[in-house]
């Protein structure tokens, strides 16, 4: 028999499609029910925007525990960066400071902690990653936050551990220029001017100094282990969605992280029997960043712009990027429902779908129920990989849209049939029961049974 011997579990919460799901509103409302609160993966790549009274607020690295400490300060909650992150210390302290000037949230070392192993970002890997997105053919359509360049070095297994930060600054700053001596060489062979070595690695280290990161980093495993035996209960929010799982996402147009429950194993020290109960978090108009297909893309640009500058606001918070917005896709709801055994699903921007119909004229829309490829074989699952999909074209059913405004529901028997009709079709085809269903970006638009 293992060790383990607490009642407490890790339950996470993960993202299905290409991310932007609403994970953030749906954390930030769960909160209540967990102790502690952890992003097990991602970096300053990542956007969760939730809007309290009117007023939006966005969290890249910090997990949603350190907005709840204003709408509750009576309730101290513990917030969790972990070890498979790729942690950007200086983008971190602007965040924080940001938080703390706009929104009066206050975050120490008491409420946030660290992984000592998160990886660290350095000046070089978000140079090679703008060099890499301006200059030369290898574009992805990337955030430029040198996530992909930090995780290579990582897996070179070049020292950069957010542990250094404590303990060996030197040591990381050695890395660092390391790192800037070969870009300069990469940039004089793109014609691109070198920078400045000396400037540009003393400035990053004094603000990694300045940021006072150490103060916080420690052994997340323990803290995890401790809080799991007695008893307590955490939630792990995903930074990206599934289709952005570097091993089994939309490969090679992906992040540079496990997006999903594997991500939570591997980011929080735990151990497949610690898992509780799986959330998949979905959107009813799923939209799509960066390079790569979107099979499920709204031709229609009256309906697009609609989603995109509606209430929806589908512009992202980490780039200020349109994204395209896209009919609701099955095979790709499928495919994370069955890779990370998704015990519940939770529908997000139901509210949309009702303006589509009364902005736009829909009275039904096309759901995507299965991919067609180039050989005539139906798959009801998304492949991993883009090469599958070439030459697919995908089969649709009509869907009823919301025939009322849903945005004041707050319980899902008093929507509408046609509101009904979808999400029984959506549980239906997925073999998933819908536990919870946003209908508004205010904390307290939610729907539940």
């Amino acid at each position: 028999m293992g060790e383990y011997l607490g009642k407490g579990r890790v339950d996470p919460l993960i993202g299905l499609e290409r991310g932007d799901e609403g994970k953030g509103k749906i954390a930030l409302y769960l909160v209540q029910f967990y102790p502690v609160i952890a992003r097990f993966n991602g970096g300053a790549n990542a956007g969760h925007e939730v809007t309290l009274n009117g007023k939006r607020v966005t969290l890249h690295q910090n997990p949603e525990s350190v907005i709840y400490s204003i709408i509750h300060p009576e309730e101290e909650k513990l917030g969790i960066i972990g070890n498979s992150s790729l942690f950007d210390p200086v983008l971190w302290r602007q965040e924080s400071d940001g938080l703390r000037n706009e929104h009066g949230i206050v975050i120490t070392p008491e409420t946030l902690a660290i992984g000592e192993n998160a990886y660290v970002v350095m000046p070089h890997h978000k140079l090679r990653d703008a060099l890499s997105e301006g200059t030369t053919e290898d574009k992805q359509g990337t955030t430029r936050k040198g996530m992909r360049y930090a995780a290579a070095d990582q897996a070179a297994h070049k020292e950069g551990h957010a542990i250094l930060m404590r303990h060996d600054l030197k040591k990381l700053g050695q890395t660092a220029r390391q790192g800037l001596e070969e870009y300069n060489a990469i940039a004089s062979m793109h014609g691109v001017e070198p920078v400045d070595l000396e400037h540009e690695l003393d400035s990053w280290l004094s603000m990694v100094e300045e940021s006072h990161a150490a103060d916080y980093i420690k052994d997340v495993d323990d803290i995890v282990q401790k809080r799991l035996r007695a008893n307590e209960n955490i939630l792990a929010v995903g930074g990206q969605g599934w289709l952005l799982d570097v091993n089994r996402g939309m490969v090679p147009f992906t992040s540079s992280s496990n997006t999903g429950v594997a991500g939570v194993l591997s980011g929080l020290g735990v151990g497949p029997k610690q898992v509780g109960n799986i959330r998949g978090v979905a959107k009813v108009f799923p939209t799509h960043v960066g390079g790569g297909p979107f099979l499920s893309k709204i031709e229609d640009r009256k309906i697009a712009e609609i989603i995109i500058y509606g209430p929806g606001a589908e512009i992202g918070k980490t780039t200020g990027r349109e994204r395209q917005p896209g009919w609701l896709d099955l095979p790709v709801l499928r495919s994370g429902i069955r890779h990370n055994n998704v015990d519940e699903l939770v529908l997000t921007k139901l509210d949309i779908a009702y303006i589509v119909r009364d902005l736009g004229g829909l009275a039904t829309m096309p759901v995507i129920t299965t991919y067609v490829n180039s050989e005539g074989q139906e798959l009801r699952y998304a492949p991993s990989h883009v090469l599958k999909l070439e030459g697919c074209t995908t089969r649709s059913i009509e869907a009823s849209l919301p025939e009322s405004d849903v945005s004041k529901v707050r319980r899902r028997e008093n929507l509408d049939e046609a509101s009904q009709r979808l999400l029984e079709l959506i549980s239906k085809e997925t073999g998933t029961p819908i536990e919870l269903i946003s209908n508004g970006p205010e904390l307290d638009q939610i729907i539940t049974y």
